[in-house]
């Protein structure tokens, strides 16, 4: 699933909407950015793997 999270924190378009959630709900913003970095590893261990298995090829 992707929801434009490099543009979310490359601090293009999303983030304005992003900033006002801060604002006035902290605490699902900080939910939403734990969700975000869960997600982001995750997938960052997923491209370690096929990477490793490309350079076996």
């Amino acid at each position: 699933m992707c929801f434009g999270e490099l543009a979310f924190l490359n601090g293009l378009p999303r983030r304005a909407a992003f900033d006002d959630l801060r604002q006035h709900h902290p605490q699902t913003a900080i939910q939403l950015l734990l969700a975000l970095a869960n997600d982001l590893g995750a997938k960052l261990g997923r491209t370690n793997v096929q990477l490793s298995l490309m350079e076996q090829l």
